[in-house]
């Protein structure tokens, strides 16, 4: 179990995470269907204490990053 402090101190980065994953990474009903995937979104989050850390873990079932869409986006912001 997590000590409650450290997870009250990571609230907002958790809930950004979260909220990340839906906004752009897991896909509209109708095109997980069309790849092959249940309708609905699945995302695990799990943390954990291994050694002196303590280990969160968020994992979704969507169409992940897209590296062409990245390369733009910081191309575009002068960054590369």
């Amino acid at each position: 179990m997590v000590d409650k402090t450290i997870t009250d101190n990571l609230y907002d980065a958790l809930l950004h995470l979260v909220r990340n994953a839906f906004d752009h990474g897991i896909e509209s009903g109708e095109v997980r269907q069309q790849r092959g995937k249940p309708e609905t979104g699945q995302m695990e989050i799990s943390a954990y204490n291994q050694g002196n850390r303590t280990i969160i873990e968020i994992k979704d079932d969507g169409g992940g990053l897209s590296v062409e869409k990245i390369c733009d986006r910081a191309y575009k912001n002068g960054l590369i």
